[in-house]
């Protein structure tokens, strides 16, 4: 059987952290070269991610709609679409009922109606 002096056992538990910590760091991709294989982001990108969680969703968007024009229904919203506009959700549509044609815009993450137009 062979002594192992404790010299030697600390040095070995030594690189084997530090090891496991470069893996860390590089699967992180805060290591040197983990980052330049993966795809960057831009900070739009990073803005529509952060804000598409915020997102009330097209059902309750539609649902705030046709609160505004009672007895119309889904069928009668002839335009609707989600776009982002400064890094914050937007619906955009039109309602036609009863001979009256509405255009709105709604905020996808508060549910406020920021343009309401009657024509």
């Amino acid at each position: 059987m062979e002594m192992k002096s404790r010299g030697s056992g600390r040095k070995r538990l030594l690189a084997l952290m530090m090891v496991f910590m470069m893996i860390l760091v590089t699967a992180s991709g805060c290591g040197g070269g983990a980052a330049e294989d993966q795809p960057s982001s831009s900070a739009a990108d990073t803005k529509t991610e952060k804000t598409a969680e915020k997102d009330i969703g097209a059902d309750r968007v539609r649902q705030i709609v046709l609160g505004r024009v009672p007895g119309a229904t889904s069928s009668n919203i002839t335009e609707f679409e989600r776009d982002i506009e400064d890094g914050h959700i937007e619906y955009e549509g039109t309602i036609v009922y009863g001979g009256v044609e509405y255009e709105f815009t709604i905020d996808g993450a508060t549910g406020n109606i920021l343009e309401w137009e009657k024509d």
